[in-house]
């Protein structure tokens, strides 16, 4: 019988090396697959941005600027013989709004005019987009084990790419919407599948430092790479054409990035898998063993002794609740996920609501993001994770908590207020990488 029985997949392809070529073309190819996954997570900030406006001048007045309004949505009535502001009795704004130019986007509210009566229709098309998050996440994992890692991450690639570019030519907010719900299934689906893929690609040593610098690195570049396109690209249509490129420039990326041995190997597909780390070794120029998986013990090695009876059962998410530890690891980690999730969205989607430049509000975010990542890798691996985490979200809840006690219009705090609610950030995000470390590891 071989030596293999009993040894796991990384202690028999450790004569790949820990960082040769073939793990570094993988860790670069898929952190560079976050870059997209970034931009279009947050890209609501100037798709769906709602600038100051007011209601249009009447035919009878051409001045609107003149006008004594009582807000945003209504406007003094007046007649050909009447001045404006004559009268005490008010109307709807029947002939639209007039939006501010200060910012210079034109997004789907001033598009659309979706302000006033219909004002819940841009955080609802948002909500649509994490809809279609919370669908991606559900059926990810379920996919790439059925149909392999590789096509579902190229997939949703794809999809993402391809729902960016048709919604760009969207003629009205229900299409929007729908599009932005299967964009954001594709965004986190492809997120978790590169994940997945390279994980079970990687050394255990190198596997740290792709999913707790690699990626979020590629997540952070293209958030900040947003801001800088919507400064040059005023126009949510192109800004949404502009999210799809890198997605069809990695189409090359199928030639270069292979299957999961891991995967083949659960399948019974010994012999592709062999070609796989076949390649790699060429690639990493090191020898390879005459046998890499010898008969008989592969399929034992992936399924870990696992009595075939048992492997043949069908497996669901009620199984995380069956025993005392699944299901408290799985209650505390759902927590987590939504806490983190609403915060941390909520901070970076709110960007555009903080006093300042739009654009600075949103790459200061970005930037603080990504020193965020590089403070959490040098961390994780010398401090205990769970103190850590305990003491990221405490210090986190004692900013938030701090800044709502700060008086609104307060003279001391205008000028640092932007940098007050992205210093909390930085802990906020620094907690959602601390929670989802030990899921990756």
């Amino acid at each position: 019988m071989s030596d293999n029985r009993g040894h796991d997949y990384d202690h028999v392809t450790s004569f790949l090396g820990d960082c040769g070529c073939f793990q570094k073309t993988i860790c670069v190819l898929l952190s560079m697959s976050a870059i997209p996954v970034g931009y279009m997570g947050v890209d609501s900030v100037f798709t769906s941005h709602t600038p100051e406006f007011r209601c249009k001048a009447s035919g009878n007045s051409t001045d609107s600027s003149s006008w004594g309004l009582p807000d945003s949505c209504s406007r003094y009535k007046t007649n050909a013989t009447q001045g404006p502001g004559v009268s005490n009795d008010t109307e709807p704004c029947l002939d639209g709004w007039d939006f501010s130019n200060d910012t210079q986007i034109y997004t789907i509210a001033t598009e659309w005019h979706l302000v006033c009566g219909d004002a819940w229709k841009v955080p609802f098309s948002t909500s649509v987009f994490f809809f279609g998050v919370l669908i991606g996440s559900l059926i990810c994992g379920d996919l790439s084990d059925r149909f392999g890692r590789k096509p579902v991450f190229f997939f949703t690639i794809a999809l993402q790419g391809i729902t960016a570019l048709v919604q760009a030519s969207s003629v009205n907010w229900l299409m929007f919407c729908i599009l932005n719900c299967l964009k954001g299934l594709g965004q986190t689906s492809s997120y978790a599948s590169a994940l997945t893929l390279g994980s079970e690609m990687l050394t255990r040593s190198t596997r740290v430092t792709f999913t707790m610098l690699g990626q979020t690195l590629g997540f952070g570049i293209g958030y900040a790479l947003l801001p800088l396109f919507a400064y040059f690209i005023r126009g949510w249509r192109m800004l949404l054409v502009a999210s799809a490129i890198p997605c069809f420039l990695f189409i090359p990326a199928w030639w270069m990035i292979p299957e999961s041995p891991r995967w083949l190997l659960h399948h019974g597909r010994v012999d592709e898998a062999e070609r796989i780390i076949h390649n790699a070794a060429k690639r990493n120029k090191v020898p390879v063993p005459e046998v890499i998986f010898a008969d008989g013990d592969c399929l034992e090695l992936m399924q870990n002794k696992v009595d075939k009876k048992e492997d043949k059962r069908n497996y669901s998410y009620m199984d995380l609740l069956r025993t005392t530890d699944l299901r408290n690891i799985t209650i505390i980690g759902i927590f987590l996920w939504i806490t983190l999730s609403m915060t941390y969205y909520g901070l970076s989607l709110s960007s555009s609501n903080l006093n300042g430049n739009i654009y600075l509000n949103c790459f200061f975010s970005a930037a603080i993001d990504i020193m965020t990542y590089v403070f959490t890798w040098l961390l994780v691996e010398r401090l205990p994770r769970p103190t850590l985490l305990f003491c990221t979200m405490m210090f986190s809840g004692v900013i938030l908590l701090t800044l709502n006690l700060i008086p609104e219009g307060w003279s001391c705090c205008d000028v640092n207020h932007n940098c007050h609610v992205w210093c909390s950030a930085v802990f906020i995000n620094d907690d959602g990488m601390i929670s989802l470390t030990p899921l990756f590891l």
